[in-house]
């Protein structure tokens, strides 16, 4: 009977095994289109000097387990050094920045929700390719998993000149693969691999095309010139989407009965610092500020008193209140302009509305499809 036993338990733990080798969950790793300094948010501080390179989101179609998250054969180097305009005595009346090299670290920023949501801030300095994501060993019932790549400065971000430009002169900004251990051993000696952007993973073996930090393919020793970016000073490199409400028209309500529409407005986007020979794609969004979620006229632009209803149009299709539209194929050239127009649903309610303007709000939205 003791010989059963043990033999049950061997085959239990070869099981579990095989379930860890061929983990149930992949990754998705989206480096920044744009890469720039700025002054930290949560869960660095105002005066911290970062860099955000880039995402990467583990997905989980149900919870999972997973042991000593890391990032492994990463060949990125512990610090790195920057030059660019610095003053170590920013608050002296006669301070003058000079071309200076800084010291920069690695972090990587890991958030775990198992319900609870931790946050680990990491400085990773390891020198054998091993980057632990948590503090934690073991998770269970993991129902997201993210880890945000940074360069940070050692100096404080006063110290830097918002609008300059800052250049990598030394370290290596490299590639990683993202693995597991097993249940009961540890990353240092037992990875179990786990795919990101569809590598193909055989007999867990590492892969041999592993993913860049910045860039799209190949290890990557170099980077643009970063420049640092604060509201006074927006990155020039970055694709700016100028939106303008023009032409807004009033109209007689039983001009937009069914099947006729009256024309409200014309939007208009307008490019900077895009490229001449590409084209841009937003989604833009419109919602009423007076009855979010729904588009209704109100008499004197009071939502108490009377109104009825009315379907919003963008480019000859109708939109739902807050919900995300494609606008594709956007310009430098331009002219980037489409019509906005208006039906209004409740005919009986407008024909026998008392004698008044009628109004709603519409606020606008666009967010470029790369900032998704």
């Amino acid at each position: 009977m003791k010989r059963r036993r043990l033999l049950l338990v061997f085959l239990l733990c070869s099981t579990c095994f095989a379930l860890q080798a061929t983990p149930n969950f992949t990754a998705i790793y989206q480096p920044e289109q744009y890469l720039e300094f700025k002054n930290g948010t949560d869960p660095y501080t105002n005066s911290q000097f970062v860099a955000l390179l880039g995402t990467m989101t583990v997905e989980i179609t149900s919870p999972v387990s997973m042991r000593q998250p890391s990032f492994v054969q990463m060949n990125s180097s512990a610090e790195f050094y920057f030059r660019g305009m610095f003053d170590w005595n920013p608050n002296n009346i006669n301070t003058t920045h000079t071309m200076q090299n800084t010291q920069f670290y690695l972090d990587t920023v890991t958030t775990v929700r198992n319900p609870q949501e931790h946050v680990y801030k990491i400085r990773q300095s390891r020198g054998d390719g091993i980057a632990l994501l948590t503090t934690v060993d073991n998770w269970y019932n993991v129902s997201f998993f993210e880890t945000k790549i940074y360069l940070r400065a050692n100096p404080s971000a006063d110290k830097y000149l918002p609008g300059s430009r800052y250049d990598l002169v030394s370290g290596t900004i490299g590639t990683f693969n993202f693995a597991v251990s097993d249940e009961s051993g540890n990353i240092n000696h037992m990875k179990v691999y786990v795919s990101v952007n569809g590598q193909v993973i055989v007999d867990n073996n590492p892969v041999s095309e592993p993913i860049p930090v910045v860039g799209t393919s190949g290890p990557t020793t170099t980077l643009p010139s970063v420049p640092y970016v604060d509201g006074d000073h927006p990155n020039p490199d970055r694709v700016l989407y100028l939106l303008q409400i023009l032409d807004v028209r009033s109209f007689n309500p039983s001009d937009a009965f069914n099947p006729h529409r009256a024309r409200v407005a014309t939007a208009k986007i307008t490019l900077q610092n895009a490229k001449p020979d590409e084209a841009y794609d937003v989604y833009i969004s419109f919602d009423s500020e007076v009855t979010p979620g729904q588009f209704r006229l109100s008499l004197d632009g009071d939502p108490s008193q009377y109104g009825f209803s009315y379907t919003l149009f963008f480019q000859d299709e109708p939109v739902n209140p807050d919900e995300q539209e494609s606008w594709l194929g956007l310009t430098l050239q331009g002219p980037n302009e489409a019509y906005i127009d208006a039906r209004i649903i409740e005919e009986s309610k407008a024909e026998n509305a008392p004698a008044g303007t009628y109004s709603d709000t519409i606020r606008v939205s666009i967010t470029p499809f790369d900032t998704i």
